[in-house]
């Protein structure tokens, strides 16, 4: 028995057969054939750093790990100093703020995200980008790699000398672990400045940083930001510390030089300082207070253990006075639980500050 194909269906089934190998042909041309590189800065100092790369890459390039080769820059060595150089580079290109510089950071085909939170919820969506038009994509990264970054001039030997900078850091700060790069890198370039960390936690080093704060015109509400950094009559402040900031600075005080000023402090100087340590907590209000713990009142967590009591009450059939005299003492017992807590902080503070 002979089986005879309608040419309608042959011709349909041609056009489907070759419509398949069309599209594959195409997937494997049209796309690219060297993988694109993503290159993550991490500083081994950074919590969010080590947060991203045991909780989200794992699973990220098990997913994505095919499309791109993945290649981790750690910044905080001394023997790793050029990725750093390549992450400032790449961050002037793109015109990252200065406010927006974090660890861990991740560069990918033209773009840039930085912080813990940002590189979790973006990073994804930005390699999708990539999938759905790679073409678009490859041309954005090699007109950003076009741009010039800035280059910082160096000074000659003989134009300079010795500053010495002050620098306040917090243990658990994110931009501190920025600022800490950038410290190694003007040591390693300006041999003439000498760079004095505080930790801002000490209590002597919150009198100075307040002092250096009077004595240069900072305003009273940026005392103790970290990190911050004082030379001569100059000071910079967290969203303004940067490789250029700093080097214009060292720039400006070079020809004259900078001294250890706070070396020459004297009690009276410490003394202000602490004065202001004081007038800061006691300028607090009654008022500020009530409003802060009727804020502090009107929280989920409060609402929720209401609930709860009142349906203890409902279920084990509490009635009248009786409820009046159980809420009057859970009422008394939170009072009693917050009034200790704050004074408890109260007493923290009092020895930080020893007033």
């Amino acid at each position: 028995m002979k089986i005879t194909i309608c040419p309608s269906i042959g011709a349909f089934v041609k056009y489907i057969l070759f419509s398949v190998i069309a599209i594959t042909s195409c997937s494997a041309v049209c796309f690219p054939l060297d993988k694109p590189e993503m290159l993550f800065f991490w500083s081994k100092d950074c919590d969010e750093c080590r947060n991203v790369k045991e909780e989200f890459l794992p699973g990220f390039l098990k997913k994505y790990g095919e499309i791109f080769t993945f290649t981790e820059l750690e910044v905080t060595e001394d023997a790793n100093v050029a990725n750093f150089d390549s992450l400032l580079a790449l961050e002037d290109r793109l015109k990252i703020p200065e406010e927006d510089k974090i660890f861990p950071a991740v560069y990918f085909m033209g773009t840039m995200v930085e912080g813990e939170n940002k590189v979790m919820l973006q990073l994804e969506s930005i390699v999708l980008a990539y999938v759905a038009n790679p073409d678009s994509m490859i041309n954005i990264h090699k007109e950003v790699m076009s741009r010039v970054p800035e280059k910082i001039e160096k000074l000659k030997a003989k134009e300079t000398k010795q500053i010495h900078m002050a620098y306040f850091y917090e243990q658990g700060c994110k931009k501190c672990g920025r600022a800490q790069e950038i410290i190694k890198w003007l040591e390693n370039t300006y041999t003439h400045i000498v760079i004095h960390r505080f930790d801002i936690d000490v209590t002597i080093n919150k009198k100075i940083a307040i002092a250096l704060g009077m004595r240069t015109g900072m305003p009273e509400d940026k005392f103790m930001t970290t990190p911050s950094f004082f030379v001569g009559d100059t000071y910079v402040l967290s969203s303004d510390v940067s490789r250029k900031n700093l080097a214009g600075l060292v720039k400006k005080y070079s020809q004259g030089g900078a001294e250890a000023v706070w070396e020459s402090f004297k009690e009276n100087d410490l003394k202000l300082a602490e004065e202001k340590i004081k007038s800061k907590f006691q300028s607090f209000s009654f008022f500020v207070i009530a409003l802060a713990g009727l804020a502090d009142g009107v929280n989920p967590c409060a609402f929720a253990t209401i609930i709860f009591f009142i349906s203890y009450l409902t279920l084990t059939k509490r009635k009248g006075k009786e409820i009046l005299w159980v809420g009057f003492a859970f009422a008394c017992a939170f009072l009693i639980t917050y009034f200790f807590i704050g004074f408890g902080f109260f007493k923290i503070i009092d020895r930080i500050f020893n007033i």
